[in-house]
């Protein structure tokens, strides 16, 4: 299991979902199909712990779910694809799959 830090940041055209690594890395979640499935991993498969200052919601989450929500962060994703791919079920591994196929077969 890691720890990460889960909070939001307001940018000028909405809301971001951030998770913070804890090593100084950070991801940005933009657009609601993307934030809604991290959000759904993320509360599906991880413990969630206690709010810390300035860091945000502590979150323990399995190395698969962590790499399931890395490889989030590089793709566009909209309503009708998340549901066809079933990224919806938030299943990381599922997610790891989908995904790595797509670059394999280069599919959009």
């Amino acid at each position: 299991m890691v720890k990460v830090f889960v909070r939001t940041k307001m940018r000028q055209y909405g809301r971001a979902l951030v998770i913070d690594f804890g090593d100084g890395r950070a991801a940005e979640f933009w657009g609601d199909p993307v934030k809604a499935v991290v959000s759904l991993l993320l509360f599906k498969n991880s413990t969630i712990g206690l709010w810390v200052r300035s860091k945000g919601l502590e979150v323990e989450v399995s190395r698969e779910t962590l790499e399931a929500i890395k490889a989030l962060g590089e793709v566009k994703l909209t309503w009708k694809q998340a549901a066809q791919k079933g990224f919806l079920k938030a299943e990381p591994e599922h997610i790891i799959r989908e995904l790595a196929l797509e670059r394999l077969l280069g599919d959009p």
